[in-house]
């Protein structure tokens, strides 16, 4: 077990926990552990990018825990009324065919890296979490929030259909 994969469970871990905080409308704790979260998320990234410590462990719960901490986060805001009831479902449902996707690559041993499209709408989400999460204590950030999200479901729209693209091409790779 590496540092970049300790670092992902560390994620895993702290994914209850922020839920916890979210759900008690503690959103200053909520928001410092899912700040530190996703700060293991770049560090884990960068080491093992830096040092080789690239595993296929890494390669398919790095991408997981990140889905688990944007999901929980984007429940939690919509159970509390913060966010609309439409958000959840426009995410899950393009994490679920991401997933799909990723699933039947890794039955042909074909793991695709995430690319910049992707980082994108993660940064975009991240934004209107944080702004969403911090809404209730500044108000004036309401007026915000909802375009932010709209704005990383754009991105993440993009974003499948840039990994679609890719999809395909390694489906086509792999039947020559």
């Amino acid at each position: 077990m590496n540092l970049p994969n300790i670092l992902t469970l560390i994620r895993f871990a702290l994914v209850p926990v922020m839920g916890i905080f979210l759900m008690q409308r503690n959103f200053t704790v909520a928001i410092i552990i899912y700040v530190l979260a996703s700060v293991t998320d770049i560090l884990d990234g960068y080491i093992a990018r830096k040092y080789n410590q690239i595993t296929n462990f890494g390669k398919i719960l790095d991408p997981l825990a990140d889905k688990l901490l944007q999901f929980t986060a984007i429940i939690g805001l919509w159970v509390l009324g913060i966010i609309p009831f439409w958000i959840p479902p426009i995410f899950f449902l393009k994490e679920m065919l991401m997933g799909l996707g990723c699933i039947k690559l890794l039955r042909k041993d074909i793991i695709v890296p995430s690319k910049w499209f992707g980082k994108l709408s993660t940064v975009l989400l991240f934004l209107a979490i944080i702004a969403s999460m911090l809404s209730p204590s500044i108000p004036i950030l309401q007026n915000y929030t909802l375009p932010l999200f709209i704005l990383a479901i754009i991105s993440l729209f993009f974003s499948f259909i840039m990994y679609l693209i890719n999809y395909i091409n390694q489906i086509k790779k792999s039947c020559n």
